[in-house]
């Protein structure tokens, strides 16, 4: 359940690979998640399931970005230094 004038920010982080599931998986109501805001968060590329957000699953990280308008800012994660 949402609370009135609430949110969640989560930013700045760096989500790591995972063998199974997803950085980010979301099952409250949609009420709910539109309190929930990421932002230049760094992910590691996962063909199986990057975000699960909205009742949809994501492996690719701007189509995300552009069917939600959330995780601004955020880039796949890279251990290459130039």
């Amino acid at each position: 359940m949402p609370t009135d004038g609430g949110g969640l920010f989560i930013s700045d982080n760096v989500f790591g690979p995972s063998l199974v599931g997803a950085a980010v998986y979301s099952i409250i109501s949609s009420t709910a998640e539109a309190q929930i805001m990421l932002r230049n968060n760094r992910y590691t590329r996962n063909d199986r399931l990057l975000i699960r957000f909205g009742g949809v699953d994501y492996t690719d990280l701007a189509d995300y970005q552009t069917k939600t308008g959330n995780d601004v800012g955020s880039t796949y994660f890279s251990s290459h230094r130039s």
